[in-house]
């Protein structure tokens, strides 16, 4: 491939000549003026129009958060937290002495209690009388001063409401305001001379480049969707193709082409920019127990390790994806590669008799009696749930994606599964399986993809989410975790 040597710092309308080829520099990208005709002198630049007057800037909107427990850190006044769990609204109020998160639509905090009227002078204490009707509620007297105290008195009527509270502090910052109008566009400035007229060139369009082709030539590749250009020697990419691919199985929505691998494959580049992928791994295998006499039962296995990719830039050349297996019962799951990143299995569920903790993997597996859950990697996925300490010894769930394996909440019912991670395609991905427990509680909740723990039985992880199995009072095994999967997108 012939090799062009364009000016490192290029002013506008500045011209590069290789190949018989001219290209003027926009102030953007190299644009060719012509195939080898002289260059006619360039027009004179149109005068600029007025800029529009810019908007007003908007203020600044409240935080909000999406989370299944309240954010503690980086809040203030005004934000917003919605609970994934209870699906409620809340609102953060300080009032520089204390906050709280106050749900939408509830009664907002107490105001400060009104200052105490001053106090009358005490009479002496006249003859109980009988007992009158009630008068209708007097006027507040002024304070008169301090006598000296007297005998205690009769209870006296309820005295007259207090004044009103000072007004709370300031509301929650409002919407962000709109953007202001467009300036009006400035006049187009005179043309300028034309220049010489250059050689003549073709532009093809097919499935194969034409056969002779004369240098300049434009041909677009209706197979892969590029334009190329022929230097004299060789075809090159232009810079203004889309990137294009074969691979998988492809879908279109929402102006991007999916690209979706449930088991090992290549995809190919046609040409090369920017994706966008999820690369999950298998699920972790979740954790057997032993019924009888000690009722140690399994925990969930840990969801597949999790990486999502924004924008990152791929080349024209064929790329090996890698899909990784769920793991059966004590087994983490297999790595999952793609696009030079590589996901890390789940860790399987702790179990009584590979070991009560769970395993460390891309998310860690929930751990059976009395263990600790195992950890997760880093950017991938979060740690196992903890075991219960006694009783009939219920355990925790795997980690996921999205969230950490839930501890075992008592003696009778296993933990959750940490919840999966939901992608731009609007699915679950890397959910924990949940813990199991004896016949006395609940099995533990699979979470997006995860398998639910399960009495006397295996109950699996979906496959292609990288979900974990869920756990088992039964030996050996619990069931086993969800094959990975991996999906590139780009816009189309």
């Amino acid at each position: 491939m012939a090799a062009f040597d364009f000016p490192s710092s290029p002013s506008v309308n500045d011209v590069y000549t290789a190949n018989g080829i001219s290209y003027k520099w926009d102030g953007t990208v190299w644009k060719r003026v012509s195939a080898t005709g002289a260059q006619g002198p360039t027009g004179a630049t149109g005068s600029q129009g007025p800029t529009g007057a810019t908007g007003s800037q908007g203020q600044t909107g409240a935080q909000a958060y999406i989370s299944d427990s309240a954010p503690s850190s980086g809040i203030t006044n005004g934000d917003l937290w919605w609970d994934s769990d209870s699906g409620d609204f809340s609102i953060y109020y300080n009032d520089g002495n204390s906050s709280e998160w106050i749900e939408v639509g509830s009664t907002g905090p107490t105001g400060p209690t009104g200052a105490q009227g001053s106090g009358g002078s005490t009479g002496s204490t006249g003859a109980t009388g009988a007992q009158g009707a009630q008068g209708n509620q007097g006027s507040t007297g002024s304070g008169g001063s301090t006598g000296p105290t007297g005998p205690t008195g009769p209870t006296g009527s309820t005295g007259a409401q207090g004044a009103t509270g000072s007004g709370g502090s300031t509301g929650a910052q409002g919407a962000s305001g709109s953007t202001g109008p467009t300036g009006p566009t400035g006049s187009t400035g005179p043309t300028g001379p034309t220049g010489a007229q250059g050689d003549a060139n073709s532009t093809d369009v097919g499935s194969s480049r034409p056969g002779s082709p004369s240098t300049g030539d434009i041909f677009f590749n209706t197979t892969s969707s590029v334009y190329e250009g022929w230097t004299g020697s060789t075809w090159v990419q232009l810079s203004n193709s889309p990137v294009a691919a074969t691979g998988g199985s492809t879908s279109t929505s929402g102006g991007y082409k999916y690209h979706t691998f449930t088991s090992s494959g290549t995809l190919t580049f046609q040409s090369g920019g920017q994706v966008d992928a999820l690369i999950v791994a298998g699920g972790g295998g979740g954790g057997g127990g032993n019924p009888s006499p000690n009722r140690f039962h399994g925990g969930g296995g840990g969801a597949g390790g999790a990486i999502v990719l924004s924008g990152t830039t791929v080349n024209a050349q064929a790329y090996t994806i890698t899909i990784g297996g769920g793991g059966g019962g004590n087994n983490n799951g297999s790595n999952t590669s793609a696009l030079g990143q590589t996901a890390t299995g789940g860790g399987t569920g702790g179990n009584e008799f590979g070991g009560r903790s769970g395993r460390p993997g891309g998310s860690g597996g929930g751990a059976s009696y009395t263990g600790s859950g195992g950890s997760g990697t880093s950017g991938q996925g979060n740690p196992g749930g903890v075991g219960s300490t006694g009783g009939a010894y219920a355990c925790g769930g795997g980690g996921g994606k999205g969230g950490t394996g839930g501890q075992a909440p008592n003696n009778s019912n296993g933990g959750d599964g940490g919840a999966g991670y939901q992608w731009v395609n609007g699915n679950y991905y890397a959910g924990g399986g949940g813990g199991c427990t004896s016949g006395y509680g609940s099995p533990g909740s699979g979470r997006n993809g995860g398998g639910n723990g399960v009495i006397n039985g295996s109950n699996p992880g979906t496959a292609n989410t990288g979900g974990g199995g869920g756990g088992s009072d039964r030996p050996p095994v619990g069931g086993t975790g969800g094959s990975g999967v991996v999906i590139v997108r780009y816009a189309v």
